[in-house]
């Protein structure tokens, strides 16, 4: 019996550390580049021949979703009025970014200033 307990804890151990592994490859990387107000964002992603433009959001509970532009491994802030564009919900960030051509279709959520609720 406990010998069946621990291998159900080592299994568990396991699919714990591999999902940790994956989250941390999945997590947006990139070193900073100068802000894009959101014009240049809009235009750099129809500028043809240029690179791929992939759509960050930040998650924060308190912020919302922040907007950030990666191309060629460098994370751009997307700005309007000088102020980091920002979105209350995914709804409103999916709307907005379906306008804007050639864009990646894949949309990476950064979830490391996510408060995380432990009472579930």
């Amino acid at each position: 019996m406990n010998q069946n307990l621990y291998e159900t804890s080592e299994k568990s151990d396991k699919q714990k550390m591999a999902s940790d592994e994956y989250f941390d490859i999945s997590r947006p990387r990139g070193r900073r580049a100068r802000p894009w107000t959101f014009d240049q964002f809009t235009e750099e992603c129809d500028t043809p021949g240029a690179s791929r433009i992939q759509a960050v959001l930040a998650a924060n509970d308190s912020a919302g979703f922040t907007l950030y532009a990666r191309q060629n491994g460098s994370l751009h802030a997307v700005t309007h009025n000088e102020k980091s564009v920002r979105f209350r919900t995914i709804e409103q960030a999916l709307a907005t970014l379906t306008d804007v051509s050639y864009l990646l279709s894949e949309i990476i959520i950064d979830t490391s200033r996510w408060r995380r609720c432990d009472s579930w």
